[in-house]
């Protein structure tokens, strides 16, 4: 009778982890075809910003002056193209008529230049500053197993964790919202990170702490989100969530530049 329950638990198992399986692939494809159409849109809106005359080098001016010559030049190169073709895009519709354009897809370029620099900022240097202590990092940050790899706690722990998890290179703005968060309320497993932040940020006058999380939060939950679901941004949104990320004074890209030179 043992036998038999052990069996049918077994069975249900793999049909779980099938299913599992199958609900994964499935989420990876529908990323994938949202990255292709963002990609193939902004492609077609780039080429028409370049035949009605707004050069990318006239839309790197406009958001250089908006930032200001040191932060700009302070910016990867990927991240200004991101920011230049967001600007781009945007005066065409600012210019197309349409009583109601959609700026999704600027949006978009806005949240992929903040993700980029998030993690060459923020991600990227942690790795180096656990140095030799990246075993005892994996090992608090670990819940458990999962088809021979170890489950963490959080998405952090996968970038870390290059042996394991060679595919995972960054975070997406959900998780990294996610990891400060909980790394401000004083999760115990993220103190490594606490102590990483802490040092980024002492040589400097820029905190990345409450107010960053709120504004991260704003743009991934009210904006980034609803853009990744294909649906309509009017201007109102667009110009707040351009703000937040590199239009105002203390936006998200510019707090993060400041840190990352002062330290």
């Amino acid at each position: 009778m043992k036998d038999h329950i052990s069996a049918i638990r077994q069975d249900y198992e793999r049909q779980l982890a099938t299913l599992k399986q199958a609900k994964e692939s499935e989420e990876e494809a529908r990323a994938l075809a949202e990255r292709d159409f963002v990609r193939l849109t902004t492609e077609v809106m780039e080429a028409k910003a370049t035949f009605e005359g707004r050069s990318p080098a006239e839309a790197a001016r406009t958001v250089e002056d908006i930032m200001g010559s040191h932060l700009w030049k302070a910016l990867s190169e990927q991240v200004k193209s991101y920011l230049t073709t967001a600007e781009q895009i945007y005066t065409v519709l600012l210019t197309e008529g349409e009583e109601r354009p959609d700026y999704s897809l600027v949006g978009m370029e806005l949240c992929k230049a903040l993700e980029a620099e998030i993690n060459r900022i923020l991600v990227e240097p942690f790795c180096r500053y656990l140095n030799g202590n990246k075993g005892e990092f994996l090992k608090i940050n670990q819940t458990g197993e999962n088809r021979g790899r170890p489950s963490y706690f959080t998405y952090l722990a996968m970038v870390v964790d290059r042996k394991n998890f060679p595919e995972v290179t960054s975070l997406t703005l959900g998780q990294y919202h996610f990891i400060l968060k909980r790394t401000l309320e004083g999760e115990y497993a993220l103190k490594e990170y606490s102590n990483f932040l802490d040092e980024v940020c002492s040589a400097s006058n820029v905190t990345i702490g409450s107010s960053f999380l709120k504004k991260l939060e704003t743009v991934t939950k009210k904006y980034r989100n609803t853009i990744a679901h294909q649906s309509a941004m009017n201007r109102e949104e667009f110009d707040h969530m351009r703000k937040l990320i590199f239009g105002g004074e203390e936006a998200l890209l510019n707090s993060m530049i400041s840190t990352h030179k002062s330290s």
